[in-house]
């Protein structure tokens, strides 16, 4: 369910990168200029990352989100549920949260998108997303749904040639990149962006690293991502419509529509190596961020830490409000 949106809320730092990718015996110049267009674009590839939703105006005090309180540590924890790519009409955001990040001292993303390395990212996705053992995408898919899925992407200027070196996961995180176009939403608008620009005497760290981000891909077996790229195609008209809904949720602060997408998207699989990928890619994880997050709860930094991770990650069975509750810590909705 919801193929293409969940794409979008967790995966959506992938989509653009896949362009810059390097292609094994490609002359040195266009080398060159695929490195330098993934530097020029690596701040907004990466705030993309997961899932999740744009939305629309929602009250006179701005946007809800999904954002929590923790208390029982040493230190305060607010948790907020990001918008990964966004629009101006989901600012301002509610008066608490800009409250509570002008409180803060450190901010926390899934990612230290200040200081990782754009050629980590760049090495990982090659590693992961190329194939590297002679094979190409329609080794894996029907021709026909190799032709669909360039007819769709071919726009964004990427030939069949460069599309049959990547895995059939990838090609679906390229679609996730056209339902923003059909959307309006840019990252420039999306809430990791909006946290950035107003962080610059704060400290930034990340829960995670890329390679963590990353792994769980090597959990789809050919089949799972043959049957997962066929599903988003078939969802591609429907998917819009469906990330406004999304979006209305998101605005309004709705954490039990939020449990519900989380609990049918851990239910819905295809394969068993499709469900051992969803698990491993929310809650396998939540728990590591969970830790990372008690770490700081824990710390003699006496700090105040504002985290922004994808609001799938806050909602639900298993995710990491519900593993710190279980740690012992207090958290709340805190709007």
């Amino acid at each position: 369910m919801l193929t293409l949106e969940i794409a979008l809320f967790v995966l959506g730092s992938l989509n653009i990168i896949s362009k810059m990718v390097v292609s094994k015996g490609k002359e040195e110049e266009n080398v060159r200029t695929r490195e330098e267009n993934m530097r020029k674009n690596f701040l907004s590839v990466l705030v993309m990352c997961v899932l999740v939703l744009v939305l629309t105006a929602c009250g006179d005090d701005g946007s809800k989100g999904i954002f929590y309180e923790v208390e029982g540590g040493e230190n305060q924890v607010y948790l907020f549920g990001s918008v990964h790519m966004g629009n101006q009409a989901m600012y301002p955001l509610d008066s608490n949260v800009e409250d509570a990040f002008d409180q803060s001292d450190v901010l926390a993303m899934e990612l230290d998108m200040v200081n990782v390395s754009e050629f980590e990212l760049a090495s990982k996705i090659n590693e992961l997303a190329v194939f590297n053992d002679g094979r190409s995408m329609t080794d894996i898919v029907p021709k026909d749904t190799f032709l669909r899925l360039h007819e769709v992407v071919a726009p964004f200027g990427i030939t069949q040639e460069v599309l049959n070196q990547f895995q059939p996961w990838y090609g679906t995180m390229l679609l996730s990149e056209v339902i923003a176009q059909q959307s309006n939403v840019s990252v420039e608008y999306g809430v990791e962006t909006y946290f950035m620009e107003q962080a610059e005497d704060m400290e930034v760290i990340g829960l995670e690293t890329v390679e963590s981000q990353l792994s769980p891909f090597n959990l789809l077996s050919d089949e799972s991502q043959a049957i997962y790229l066929e599903k988003s195609l078939d969802e591609l008209d429907e998917s819009e419509d469906e990330l406004d809904e999304l979006i209305r949720y998101w605005k309004e602060g709705d954490v039990e529509a939020f449990a519900q997408i989380r609990h049918e998207m851990m239910s819905d699989y295809f394969t068993d190596s499709h469900k051992e990928y969803q698990t491993a890619f929310l809650d396998g994880r939540d728990e590591k961020m969970a830790g990372e997050i008690a770490d700081l709860l824990e710390s003699e930094s006496g700090n105040t830490y504002f985290v922004v991770v994808g609001s799938l990650h806050l909602a639900g069975e298993n995710s990491i409000v519900e593993q710190l509750i279980e740690k012992g810590y207090t958290v709340e909705i805190a709007n």
